[in-house]
């Protein structure tokens, strides 16, 4: 049987992404799935798979996989950010929260950690998007989306980095859980330009608010950033990076 390896590569967000396409990529075209440690064992309720044997095997991108007209006739190692439509075609929001169902372990602690009627939920990121070369949404624009959707600003929750969650009772590796978990569940969630609260705002069931950051320059704060309901938006200006449109 045919092997798709995956090589993971960045932080819980981006693994995520990418173990979400390799996988249902090797279920659709029958590929044994192979896949080394990663922190969404530790938070996930994940099926059963194998560890990567030493072996060379041919290494292909999901920009390399759009182009085939065929999938790989040979096993193969995948490593790539799987950040594009090409990719978000291979599952869809109900696929996703099947497979990515919180430990009840792990629930349970984070539930604890989450203020009772919590309705409003703001991601932000905007630190190291700068240093990066990113565009960030300012907190401005924040606010002005709320009261185009018609909510008071005065009761979101602002979620960030700089100011997590506790995680006591959770190891190191799980410290961005409680954060996650409150993004997932808050009835209106408006995201950050970031891979992580755009994972959770695919599994959350409220209403999910996305910051547009098409065409704005890198390196700098902006204000007056739309936002959009649905999760689809791009959250980097990156020429591998593309708007991905989930079915529910």
């Amino acid at each position: 049987m045919k092997t798709l390896s995956l090589s993971l590569q960045g932080r819980a967000g981006n693994q995520s992404l990418q173990f979400l396409f390799a996988w249902h990529y090797a279920r659709v075209h029958e590929f044994k799935f192979e896949c080394g440690p990663w922190v969404g064992e530790a938070l996930f309720d994940l099926p059963k798979y194998d560890r990567p044997t030493p072996a060379y095997l041919p290494r292909y991108s999901e920009l390399d996989l759009a182009k085939m007209d065929d999938p790989p006739s040979e096993s193969f190692e995948f490593r790539g950010y799987a950040q594009t439509q090409f990719c978000a075609d291979y599952y869809n929001k109900r696929t996703v929260q099947r497979l990515f169902t919180i430990r009840p372990e792990v629930a349970r602690v984070c539930e604890r950690r989450r203020p009772e009627n919590e309705s409003i939920v703001i991601h932000r990121r905007v630190g190291d998007l700068i240093g990066y070369g990113y565009p960030a949404v300012s907190w401005l624009s924040y606010v002005r989306a709320c009261e185009e959707y018609g909510f008071d600003i005065n009761k979101a929750v602002v979620l960030s980095e700089e100011n997590p969650t506790p995680h006591d009772d959770l190891p190191d590796e799980l410290a961005f859980a409680p954060d996650f978990y409150r993004m997932i569940k808050a009835k209106t969630l408006l995201r950050a330009n970031s891979t992580f609260s755009f994972l959770a705002a695919i599994l959350s069931h409220g209403l999910v608010l996305s910051p547009v950051i098409e065409g704005l320059a890198g390196g700098k704060e902006h204000d007056n950033v739309p936002f959009v309901a649905g999760v689809w938006p791009r959250f980097a200006n990156l020429d591998f990076v593309q708007n991905m449109h989930i079915d529910l």
